[in-house]
């Protein structure tokens, strides 16, 4: 049990204290000096932390840039620290992650619906306008419209990270 509590627990600056009966120049046959250190140490779990992390990072996600983000891979936490001798004890960290849009299959028919028969430049207008869409291309010539049958349509998503 102790093990496992010392791979968790994160010591904090140790404060030394010198003292002694007499003062510096002072004569003496005998002189008794102290040292003393004290230290701190906070233990927590990490995973609870990461998990707490990700929760707090998609409620915030969801408020800031809206629905339809899903994250992709894990978040970061960084080392967490405390200040030593604060009560009580605030465990201070960094946290990331990265959200991606997801484009499920009625959203991809309901898009190429909305660029069919459209211009070139129509249909990128439509697409640059979407939520989540960074940069649209379409390899299609600039005079002649898109086909209006949206089945003749094929999207290709790529994913930066």
């Amino acid at each position: 049990m102790q093990g496992a509590l010392q791979g968790q627990l994160h010591i904090l600056p140790c404060t030394p204290t010198v003292a002694s009966d007499h003062r510096p120049g002072a004569e003496a046959t005998q002189v008794n000096v102290t040292v003393s250190e004290t230290c701190s140490a906070v233990a927590y779990n990490i995973d609870a932390v990461q998990a707490q992390t990700q929760t707090f990072l998609a409620n915030a996600a969801l408020q800031q840039i809206g629905t339809g983000y899903s994250l992709f891979g894990q978040t970061n936490v960084t080392q967490a620290t405390a200040p030593p001798h604060k009560k009580p004890v605030v465990l201070s960290f960094t946290a990331q992650g990265t959200w991606v849009y997801a484009v499920g299959k009625a959203e991809q028919e309901q898009i190429k619906s909305s660029i069919a028969g459209k211009t070139k430049q129509a249909a990128l207008h439509i697409l640059q306008s979407l939520p989540g869409i960074e940069q649209a291309s379409l390899a299609w010539s600039d005079n002649t419209k898109l086909p209006k049958d949206s089945n003749a349509i094929h999207l290709v998503f790529i994913f930066r990270t």
